[in-house]
Protein backbone atom coordinates (compact mmCIF):
# COMPACT_ATOMS: atom_id res chain seq x y z
CA UNK A 1 0.00 0.00 0.00
CA UNK A 2 1.14 3.67 -0.96
CA UNK A 3 0.88 6.00 2.37
CA UNK A 4 -1.17 8.41 0.30
CA UNK A 5 -4.00 5.46 -0.01
CA UNK A 6 -3.95 5.30 3.76
CA UNK A 7 -4.10 8.91 4.20
CA UNK A 8 -6.56 9.36 1.66
CA UNK A 9 -9.25 7.68 4.16
CA UNK A 10 -8.46 10.29 7.32
CA UNK A 11 -11.36 11.62 8.80
CA UNK A 12 -11.56 15.08 10.09
CA UNK A 13 -8.28 17.73 10.77
CA UNK A 14 -7.68 17.37 14.27
CA UNK A 15 -8.13 13.42 16.30
CA UNK A 16 -11.00 13.07 18.71
CA UNK A 17 -9.46 13.63 22.05
CA UNK A 18 -8.98 10.28 24.06
CA UNK A 19 -8.69 8.66 20.24
CA UNK A 20 -6.81 5.05 20.56
CA UNK A 21 -4.35 5.25 18.20
CA UNK A 22 -3.49 2.30 16.02
CA UNK A 23 0.02 2.19 14.16
CA UNK A 24 0.25 0.97 10.45
CA UNK A 25 2.87 -1.45 8.80
CA UNK A 26 5.99 -0.39 6.55
CA UNK A 27 4.25 1.26 3.26
CA UNK A 28 5.89 2.93 0.08
CA UNK A 29 6.58 6.64 0.34
CA UNK A 30 8.51 7.07 -2.66
CA UNK A 31 12.28 6.67 -4.39
CA UNK A 32 15.17 8.91 -5.16
CA UNK A 33 18.61 8.25 -6.67
CA UNK A 34 21.32 8.85 -3.75
CA UNK A 35 24.19 10.75 -5.87
CA UNK A 36 26.80 11.60 -3.86
CA UNK A 37 27.22 8.72 -1.45
CA UNK A 38 24.93 10.11 1.44
CA UNK A 39 21.45 10.63 3.03
CA UNK A 40 20.23 13.53 4.50
CA UNK A 41 17.19 14.05 6.90
CA UNK A 42 16.20 17.01 8.75
CA UNK A 43 13.98 19.64 9.25
CA UNK A 44 12.36 21.94 6.19
CA UNK A 45 13.02 24.84 7.49
CA UNK A 46 16.78 24.66 7.34
CA UNK A 47 18.00 22.02 4.65
CA UNK A 48 21.57 22.34 5.39
CA UNK A 49 23.72 19.27 5.48
CA UNK A 50 25.01 20.97 8.89
CA UNK A 51 21.55 20.75 10.45
CA UNK A 52 19.70 17.28 10.60
CA UNK A 53 21.40 14.06 10.02
CA UNK A 54 23.82 13.00 7.40
CA UNK A 55 24.43 9.29 6.99
CA UNK A 56 26.71 7.65 4.46
CA UNK A 57 24.58 5.33 2.12
CA UNK A 58 25.74 3.93 -1.05
CA UNK A 59 24.71 5.10 -4.21
CA UNK A 60 21.79 3.67 -6.43
CA UNK A 61 18.23 3.84 -5.53
CA UNK A 62 16.63 4.33 -2.57
CA UNK A 63 13.26 3.98 -0.97
CA UNK A 64 11.67 6.04 1.56
CA UNK A 65 8.99 3.82 3.32
CA UNK A 66 6.15 5.24 5.94
CA UNK A 67 4.28 4.21 8.99
CA UNK A 68 0.94 5.66 9.31
CA UNK A 69 -1.11 6.44 13.05
CA UNK A 70 -4.58 5.85 12.73
CA UNK A 71 -6.13 8.14 15.66
CA UNK A 72 -9.88 6.53 15.64
CA UNK A 73 -10.48 7.26 11.90
CA UNK A 74 -7.65 10.50 11.86
CA UNK A 75 -4.36 9.45 10.42
CA UNK A 76 -1.39 10.78 10.13
CA UNK A 77 2.52 9.79 8.92
CA UNK A 78 4.05 8.78 12.19
CA UNK A 79 7.57 7.73 10.80
CA UNK A 80 9.81 7.25 7.83
CA UNK A 81 13.00 5.26 7.10
CA UNK A 82 15.03 5.30 3.46
CA UNK A 83 17.50 2.60 2.56
CA UNK A 84 19.27 1.64 -0.40
CA UNK A 85 19.21 -1.71 -1.82
CA UNK A 86 16.56 -4.74 -1.67
CA UNK A 87 17.68 -6.51 1.34
CA UNK A 88 16.10 -7.16 4.73
CA UNK A 89 15.67 -3.73 6.72
CA UNK A 90 16.71 -3.55 10.27
CA UNK A 91 17.02 -1.28 12.71
CA UNK A 92 20.43 -0.01 13.77
CA UNK A 93 22.10 2.00 16.27
CA UNK A 94 20.48 5.54 16.89
CA UNK A 95 22.82 7.72 14.77
CA UNK A 96 20.84 11.33 16.00
CA UNK A 97 18.19 13.12 16.24
CA UNK A 98 16.33 16.45 14.52
CA UNK A 99 14.41 19.38 16.01
CA UNK A 100 11.28 20.22 14.37
CA UNK A 101 10.42 23.94 14.50
CA UNK A 102 8.32 24.51 11.65
CA UNK A 103 6.76 21.17 10.82
CA UNK A 104 8.53 19.55 8.04
CA UNK A 105 10.86 16.88 7.44
CA UNK A 106 12.73 15.87 4.38
CA UNK A 107 14.47 12.91 3.19
CA UNK A 108 17.20 13.08 0.24
CA UNK A 109 20.34 13.21 -1.20
CA UNK A 110 20.98 16.76 0.21
CA UNK A 111 24.51 16.84 -0.61
CA UNK A 112 24.04 16.29 -4.28
CA UNK A 113 21.41 19.25 -4.30
CA UNK A 114 23.70 21.89 -2.45
CA UNK A 115 26.33 20.83 -5.66
CA UNK A 116 23.74 21.95 -7.85
CA UNK A 117 21.62 25.04 -6.32
CA UNK A 118 23.14 27.95 -4.71
CA UNK A 119 21.91 28.55 -1.42
CA UNK A 120 19.41 31.08 -2.81
CA UNK A 121 18.35 28.91 -4.96
CA UNK A 122 17.66 26.16 -2.49
CA UNK A 123 15.97 28.62 -0.63
CA UNK A 124 13.25 29.18 -3.62
CA UNK A 125 13.04 25.63 -4.47
CA UNK A 126 12.37 24.70 -1.14
CA UNK A 127 9.16 27.24 -0.51
CA UNK A 128 7.71 26.42 -4.52
CA UNK A 129 8.36 22.32 -2.72
CA UNK A 130 6.45 23.12 0.57
CA UNK A 131 3.72 25.24 -0.76
CA UNK A 132 2.55 22.55 -3.35
CA UNK A 133 2.69 20.07 -1.02
CA UNK A 134 -0.03 21.71 0.91
CA UNK A 135 -3.10 19.58 1.17
CA UNK A 136 -6.86 20.68 2.15
CA UNK A 137 -6.84 19.84 5.70
CA UNK A 138 -2.99 20.85 6.35
CA UNK A 139 -1.15 18.45 5.91
CA UNK A 140 0.79 16.94 3.65
CA UNK A 141 2.50 13.92 1.88
CA UNK A 142 4.33 13.84 -1.38
CA UNK A 143 7.51 13.09 -2.94
CA UNK A 144 9.02 16.01 -5.42
CA UNK A 145 10.81 16.00 -8.28
CA UNK A 146 12.99 19.63 -7.44
CA UNK A 147 14.52 20.68 -10.89
CA UNK A 148 13.97 19.20 -13.91
CA UNK A 149 17.31 19.14 -15.29
CA UNK A 150 18.67 16.97 -12.48
CA UNK A 151 15.45 15.32 -11.33
CA UNK A 152 16.72 15.67 -7.47
CA UNK A 153 13.94 14.30 -5.53
CA UNK A 154 12.88 14.71 -1.78
CA UNK A 155 10.74 13.14 0.37
CA UNK A 156 8.69 15.56 2.48
CA UNK A 157 5.56 15.51 4.93
CA UNK A 158 4.64 17.71 7.68
CA UNK A 159 5.60 16.16 11.25
CA UNK A 160 2.76 14.72 13.93
CA UNK A 161 0.43 16.62 16.58
CA UNK A 162 3.13 19.02 17.34
CA UNK A 163 7.08 19.86 16.59
CA UNK A 164 9.54 18.56 18.70
CA UNK A 165 12.64 16.25 18.63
Amino acid sequence: MHISDYLSASKGTWPRKGAKRVQSSWMTFGKFTVKSGSMWIGPTETFCSTEGVLVKAPKGKALIQAKGMDFGGHRRVSRLRAFVGNGPVRKGRKIGSIIIDEGGVAVCDLLAMEKRYSRKEKAGVIRRMVSRSQRRDGYSLSRFILDDESKHMVGYTQTGLGDGE
